[in-house]
């Protein structure tokens, strides 16, 4: 199993993941420790994989490492195995009626991880590609943008021409986004370039953490993506509050979306809850470190 079905961030959507953090070691096996080669200062010291658990299943994290393990050694069988599957649990979804308004089964890639490489971006479109028309809705967020911090790990890493390979894969992620079933926004921090000052990225999404540089943009209501579906249709640029990371996987069973008032009297209704959840991610820790 690669797919997975839903956590309590996203809702009731298929996803792939892939390990978290920077790329160490030397040349592909760098990748099994880390997929993010554009990782930022800020995602080194704040990344919410880091301070809680990757996931809420086990299962799931051993699908990270699947993902990744295939997608390394067999672009073709990641492809048709991926293919495979979306199609196999989206009936789960269509079943239930958990799809969108048009009937689409909404799919999030990484919810961590990144495009670690340009090959296996290629790989992603060619799966869009092959499943346009069969009512999927793809989205993600990059920060495999920042070529020069790419080509600097891709250099780190040991892999022959760096800036060449890092300016490939941002232009492989061009071609995705333009992909009428797929949303990509480039994530965004206060430690990395002001993506509004690149005339190659002025035309993207943008979703930035606490800020923004393009000047308009609404702040996540922090409900479940499928219940909200800002970020799925790209409905425009997009701030997380770095705040609320830690109490993002509190089960609620939201049906509307949340005003920042009704948020706040949530958040203090939800107090012990939320204390209660944060001691399962501190033992949980202990146990299982990444």
């Amino acid at each position: 199993m690669l797919v997975v079905i839903g956590n309590t961030k996203i809702g009731k959507a298929l996803h792939v993941n892939l390990p978290l953090g920077a790329p160490r070691g030397l040349g592909f096996e760098a990748f099994k420790s880390g997929t993010c080669p554009g990782a930022s200062l800020w995602c080194l010291e704040n990344c919410y994989g880091i301070d809680r658990p990757p996931s809420e299943d086990p299962e799931s994290i051993g699908a990270l490492m699947r993902a990744i393990e295939l997608s390394l050694g067999d672009l073709k069988a990641f492809k048709e195995t991926i293919v495979g599957e979306l199609l196999d649990k989206a009936r789960f979804l269509e079943a239930s009626g958990d799809t969108l308004e048009d009937g689409s089964v909404p799919v999030r890639l990484h919810v961590i991880g990144d495009f670690y490489h340009p090959d296996y971006a290629r790989a992603w479109l060619d799966i869009v590609d092959e499943l346009k028309g069969l009512k999927f809705k793809f989205w993600t967020y990059t920060k495999s943008w920042w070529t020069e911090k790419v080509a600097e790990t891709y250099a780190r890493i040991g892999l022959k021409n760096p800036q060449a390979l890092a300016e490939e894969l941002l232009s492989t992620l061009q071609e995705l986004r333009r992909r009428e079933n797929f949303t990509l926004y480039a994530s965004t921090d206060k430690t990395m370039p002001d993506i509004t000052e690149r005339p190659e990225m002025r035309s993207w999404l943008e979703a930035g953490i606490e800020f923004t540089y393009n000047k308009k943009s609404i702040t996540c209501p922090e409900i479940p993506c499928v219940v909200c579906k800002y970020c799925i249709y790209g409905r425009g640029h997009v701030k997380f509050l770095e705040r609320r990371s830690k109490v993002r996987l509190i089960p609620k069973p939201w049906k509307t979306p949340l005003s920042s008032k009704a948020w706040k009297e949530f958040m203090r209704a939800e107090k012990d809850e939320i204390e209660k959840y944060l001691e399962f991610i501190r033992n949980f820790q202990k146990t299982n470190k990444p």
